[in-house]
């Protein structure tokens, strides 16, 4: 049966759709897609934070998770899900992600000639009049 440390590095072989068509190359894992993961003999569920409820490419994630999955020792049926009533958020990042994707964002600013946004009061709505 597969351990896992297996399930987890078979996981880190998929990359999250968006990322790969932006550039970034985030896999599931280190970007914190991966809520939980159950195994029951040789049975897999593995489930998902979508970052959209609408998300395009659950199904393309979904068949590449099963296709990593799969082929481990054991594994004989995976079954992937979203966790219903649940967003993923930034935070769930892996700090190395967090670090990759604010060098790359920093990199494309510059070579787009675009300067940083400035930060924001977390308070703030955004709603509120300009003063």
């Amino acid at each position: 049966m597969a351990t896992r440390s297996q399930i987890y590095q078979a996981l880190a072989t998929v990359h999250d759709t968006c990322s790969v068509f932006n550039g970034t190359n985030l896999d599931i894992v280190e970007m914190g897609l991966v809520h939980d993961v159950e195994q029951d003999g040789g049975s897999v569920r593995v489930r998902l934070l979508l970052t959209d409820p609408m998300c395009l490419y659950l199904f393309e994630m979904r068949s590449q998770i099963m296709a990593a999955l799969e082929p481990l020792p054991g594994v004989e049926a995976v079954e992937v899900e979203p966790v219903a009533g649940k967003l993923w958020w930034p935070e769930r990042m892996s700090p190395a992600a967090r670090d990759r994707l604010a060098r790359l964002r920093a990199a494309r600013r510059e070579r787009m000639g675009i300067s940083a946004p400035a930060a924001r009061d977390p308070r703030s709505t955004g709603d509120e009049a300009p003063s």
